[in-house]
């Protein structure tokens, strides 16, 4: 779900929903982003950018994922492709490093974790994902449900009958 915030570094996880503020990936965004790190890794103690593209990265392995996060208004892209973009973000932490005492997402991760730790959770997100992907594959799961339903009450009162 995309948050309306100006701040990259407002990523919240509450009630099994992960907001993210809206990110443009434009031609120079590679540049700004490398240059950033750069300077984070040679400059500052904080890492802030650094740790935003290891999460993004976490987020992002194939084309797929950047459509999904383009089609929730997480993702601008101006890049060709969604090829494009998920090399791109791919690409970015390459050759650089994670310091994971100050890393300012921990508690973020902390809760995707225990999230996920819960099996009726992922339990959910499959059967939404696989039986329940459009109106119609749902309806045809509930009609299903009721006619089994319907057979067994009918079988019961047949070896219920003289």
């Amino acid at each position: 779900m995309m948050v309306k915030d100006k701040n990259l570094f407002d990523i919240q996880f509450e009630n099994g929903i992960l907001k993210i503020p809206r990110l443009r990936i434009r031609g120079s965004t590679e540049i700004l982003f490398r240059n950033l790190i750069a300077y984070e890794q040679c400059e500052l103690r904080d890492h802030y950018i650094n740790d935003y593209v290891f999460v993004l990265d976490g987020l992002v392995d194939s084309a797929k994922d950047v459509e999904l996060l383009v089609k929730s208004g997480i993702l601008e892209s101006k890049l060709p492709d969604s090829e494009a973009a998920a090399e791109f973000i791919n690409s970015l932490d390459l050759g650089t490093i994670l310091f994971g005492r100050k890393f300012y997402f921990t508690g973020l991760c902390e809760k995707l974790n225990d999230y996920y730790r819960v099996p009726w959770h992922k339990w959910k997100a499959s059967l939404k994902q696989d039986y329940f992907s459009s109106p119609w594959a749902g309806l045809s799961i509930i009609v299903a449900a009721i006619l089994v339903m319907l057979t067994f009450i009918q079988t019961v009162c047949s070896l219920m009958a003289p």
